[in-house]
């Protein structure tokens, strides 16, 4: 199972032939797509149409959903913390998606680069491409 980043999400339903097609390869004939709720979130909050909203969320609530826990919170912290030691600053909630994928043992798919400086110092497992 492999946990997807919005980044790739927001190219999906923006169309990008990259991200339709890795998408797609994911979800048929067998899904192998988890979502957490950093993702929702981070997916729902840059749609501006309310009917396209109420459609994308629908599609993502319909996939399995791991759920944050105090010791996700606590990890992503600890994720959060290491990186800015090293004089990097990512965006929290970034932290908190990695430490899902982490936590929950899964590959994130993603195009943000802030996860390749988070996967050089943890556990962190990227899924790309060959």
């Amino acid at each position: 199972m492999v946990l997807v980043d919005s980044s790739v999400w927001i190219g999906f339903l923006n169309g990008s032939e990259e991200d339709v097609e890795e998408l797609n390869d994911l979800l048929s004939p067998v899904n192998r797509v988890v979502i957490c709720g950093p993702v929702l979130q981070e997916v729902l909050q840059g749609i501006r149409s309310d009917s396209k909203r109420e459609k994308v969320k629908q599609m993502l609530l319909n996939l399995p959903l791991v759920e944050s826990t105090v010791d996700h919170f606590v990890m992503a912290a600890g994720i959060y913390a290491r990186m800015r030691k090293k004089g990097i600053t990512v965006p929290q909630v970034d932290a908190l998606i990695a430490a899902h994928a982490v936590m929950d043992n899964l590959a994130l798919v993603t195009r943000d680069r802030h996860f390749d400086l988070i996967a050089a110092g943890s556990d962190l497992r990227l899924m790309r491409e060959a």
